[in-house]
């Protein structure tokens, strides 16, 4: 599976944020660009931070926040990176699946609450790559005590 900016048949659906633009491209770079776009030399690191935050856990119009694409991309380096500054892992999709889930399914559920009725599977390791599951065919994600509370 190239990671290296190569396109996928995910960018042909709309709805991505700037930064998970980027994150399905795999370009952590082009993220923290985005989220140094923010923020201005005379902030502190305190002030800095929502900033970061409200980028890195935007949610698209499928729930997806940067760190589920780049769960998908196993871009471990980057999430770690984004870790730091402002990103989760346990956001969920509103297919009910956080960043940790894609990490180790190497699948991304995507549900659009305007048509809540199917859910778009993407297995880039399959073929073809993209299958429609039932509302509710697959388990929720664990519960992080950290994040939700």
């Amino acid at each position: 599976m190239p990671t290296d900016g190569a396109a996928w048949d995910i960018e042909s659906i709309r709805g991505f944020t700037m930064a998970t633009t980027a994150a399905v491209k795999n370009l952590p770079d082009v993220v923290k660009m985005i989220c140094c776009r923010m923020v201005d030399d005379t902030m502190t690191e305190e002030q800095m931070r929502p900033e970061f935050e409200r980028v890195l856990q935007g949610k698209d119009q499928y729930g997806n926040t940067v760190m589920h694409y780049f769960a998908l991309r196993q871009n471990d380096a980057a999430m770690a990176d984004l870790l730091r500054v402002g990103g989760c892992m346990c956001i969920r999709n509103y297919a009910g699946q956080s960043a940790i889930d894609v990490r180790k399914e190497q699948k991304l559920r995507m549900l659009d609450e305007a048509m809540p009725f199917a859910v778009g599977v993407f297995d880039p390791s399959a073929t073809p790559t993209w299958h429609i599951e039932a509302v509710g065919a697959s388990a929720p994600s664990e519960r992080c005590e950290a994040c939700e509370q």
